[in-house]
């Protein structure tokens, strides 16, 4: 094999890759990219077993080959060479990789193809195909609602649903809720598939607005495409939460605010807390069209803040609630004006988008030490 490259456009695959690896290999070939060429490509793959990923950049082939070298080597090393075209060699006589720019020239030990796990194909049962811009837009809005992998496992993912034409998104980490919901036109059966949320993490990372996502799926499997680059990964197994029962049908509140004024009243609030940032709470108290927020903090001091609303429709409400949890839909949300629902101090409030409510973000309040219940988790 001998191919010339560009370094940029190398060493940005290999920063894709090496996300796949595992930090601790259970196997050492695990922390290997195999590396071929294809025409006037060279792929790239990576696997963890449980995710693989392929990306295709143009070369200039030689010759042909095929082998497998350490993923984090060449990753760190490609990243700290000049800029420039890179000559990229696998030596017949000693199987080392062998890397010239400039007038330099590194050596790589490889590991024998053969030990290699096999990448898995694309599901074929299922279809369906997004312009990228549109998916990356509408998984924002979902994963920010996803558990963290370390902290709730069977909750660090997206359920995406298909069912009476409309395409429907929910995540939940049993604190929030977030909702989507959009028609599809293309005829396609029913399914319903829990998708951990570190591959569409993954392929958000990778996708540029202008290119055509395919997705395909089968019972065990999802699969993501583009002309660039091949994901595929294991669906989660676990039961999905019946989020709809959580969903409020009627608020007992409802009031329209700026955006941008709630958010920065909130990161201000957060400074006035004596929990860590990630934990603090605020206070939220609606009365005669006007939002209060307040936060105390006795070896800070405190904050309260008013602003005043575009609309209020429904009775006064008064509730607690993380501040991070209601900072974080905000920022995804696309509208400068947005909705919030209150039902009270114990049940959930639920941001809506100012004109298209096939979003919402849904938000139990924390539980006061006088209350004697809180609300019921996602």
């Amino acid at each position: 094999m001998k191919i010339r490259c560009s370094r940029t456009v190398l060493a940005n695959a290999l920063s894709a890759l090496s996300r796949i690896i595992p930090t601790r290999a259970a196997h050492p070939i695990l922390s290997g990219f195999m590396i071929f060429t294809k025409a006037d490509t060279l792929v790239l793959q990576a696997t963890d077993l449980e995710l693989s990923l392929t990306i295709n950049i143009p070369v200039e082939v030689e010759s042909e080959g095929c082998t497998v070298v350490t993923g984090r080597h060449l990753t760190e090393l490609v990243r700290r060479l000049p800029d420039g075209d890179l000559t990229i060699q696998l030596l017949e006589d000693t199987q080392q990789l062998e890397i010239l720019y400039g007038k330099a020239t590194v050596h790589i030990s490889t590991w024998a193809v053969a030990d290699f796990p096999a990448i898995p194909s694309l599901p074929e049962q299922n279809k369906i195909a997004m312009e990228g811009a549109r998916w990356k837009r509408i998984l924002r809005k979902v994963t920010v609602a996803a558990a963290p992998q370390e902290v709730r496992p069977n909750y660090a993912g997206v359920y995406i649903q298909f069912q009476f034409g409309q395409l429907k998104l929910v995540a939940t980490d049993t604190y929030r809720l977030a909702f989507l919901s959009l028609p599809y036109q293309e005829e396609i059966p029913d399914f319903a598939l829990f998708v951990p949320v570190r591959p569409l993490g993954e392929v958000s990372r990778l996708l540029d607005d202008d290119q055509q996502l395919e997705i395909f799926w089968d019972q065990a499997t999802i699969g993501f495409q583009t002309k660039v680059f091949t994901m595929t990964a294991r669906l989660m197994d676990a039961q999905f939460p019946n989020y709809e029962k959580v969903i409020p049908k009627e608020y007992r509140l409802r009031i329209g605010v700026d955006k941008e004024l709630l958010i920065s009243t909130l990161e201000r609030a957060v400074l006035f807390n004596e929990l860590p940032s990630q934990q603090a709470v605020v206070d939220l108290k609606i009365e005669e069209g006007i939002l209060t927020i307040s936060a105390e903090a006795a070896q800070v001091g405190s904050i309260r803040e008013e602003i005043p609303l575009a609309s209020a429709e429904g009775e006064s409400c008064e509730a607690l609630f993380t501040t991070r949890y209601l900072l974080d839909p905000l920022k995804v949300i696309d509208q400068d004006k947005v909705s919030l629902c209150l039902n009270g101090s114990r049940e959930a409030a639920v941001y809506l988008e100012d004109g298209d409510e096939s979003y919402l973000h849904l938000i139990l309040p924390v539980r006061r030490l006088t209350d004697d219940a809180g609300g019921a988790g996602a």
